[in-house]
């Protein structure tokens, strides 16, 4: 990875803190929880209707804290290996992250054209 070796880290390396580790692993839980909300919307993308489910909601700020917690937390980086984000970091994260809103409505077209 670009992103550690510009550092002189061995991604590879889980011995050392990565910060390629720390992206990767933010932009999965951004994705997932992204994808959660994408497939509770039915496809309909109201501001609304994306947040019309309580637990749901109530499920995504905890998983947002504890990966907060995770990245940012001394004892936690050192048990996982990871290494704190920039701002920056975080909007590469999301823009990521903010492709899984086009799973759901692909995954439905696909299944339209197969029952044709």
């Amino acid at each position: 990875m670009h992103i550690d070796s510009n550092l002189g880290i061995d991604t590879f390396d889980l011995s050392e803190k990565s910060y390629a580790r720390t992206m990767l692993l933010s932009a999965g839980v951004l994705f997932e929880i992204f994808l959660a909300i994408a497939c509770n919307s039915d496809g309909k993308y109201k501001f609304k209707s994306l947040f019309s489910n309580r637990w749901l909601n109530y499920s995504v700020l905890l998983v947002l804290g504890l990966q907060l917690f995770v990245v940012y937390t001394p004892f936690m980086q050192t048990i996982f290996k990871l290494a704190p984000l920039s701002f920056g970091s975080w909007v590469y994260c999301l823009i990521y992250a903010s492709s899984s809103f086009l799973v759901y409505p692909i995954v439905n077209g696909i299944q339209k054209l197969l029952k044709k």
